[in-house]
């Protein structure tokens, strides 16, 4: 198992049967990727892996279920549970000293000197309000940036 597929396992732990992580992948510079390149890729552990090691590789915060179409999106009315917070651009936008007392699940490494901190809940939040409302307080805090992910 890759390291990333580990993540990946640790991150669904809590996922319902019929809930997903959306993830999305591509190789090369994501400022010129194409719409086709963001098309959400449902996944749960034991799944394959859709991307390879160097691909651009994007995951929700959140687990998914399927919607009245039969496909996994990335929406409201889809929301299953929320399962952690991520703060990015850590060593380039954030200042490790603002956030180094609280040391994350997983630390990623996305350039050289830029990582993600993700920090995974210990209960999966079902309840959408509430976890919308710890993501608000999270970019209030200016840790999250504007994507409630």
């Amino acid at each position: 198992m890759s390291e990333a597929e580990a993540f990946l396992a640790e991150l669904s732990e809590g996922l319902d049967r019929d809930e997903r992580l959306i993830l999305c992948g591509f190789p090369g510079d994501p400022y010129e990727a194409g719409p086709a390149a963001w098309k959400p890729k449902p996944w749960r552990s034991g799944s394959e892996f859709p991307f390879r090691e160097l691909d651009n590789a994007y995951v929700t915060v959140s687990g998914f279920k399927r919607a009245a179409d039969n496909t996994y999106r990335r929406r409201t009315e889809t929301f299953g549970c929320g399962l952690a917070l991520m703060v990015d651009d850590v060593g380039t936008k954030v200042d490790r000293a603002f956030v180094e007392e609280m040391q994350p699940t997983w630390k990623i490494e996305t350039s050289p000197g830029n990582e993600q901190w993700w920090y995974f809940l210990d209960q999966p939040e079902r309840d959408m309000i509430r976890f919308d409302g710890l993501i608000r307080a999270f970019i209030s805090g200016k840790l999250l940036g504007a994507d409630p992910g």
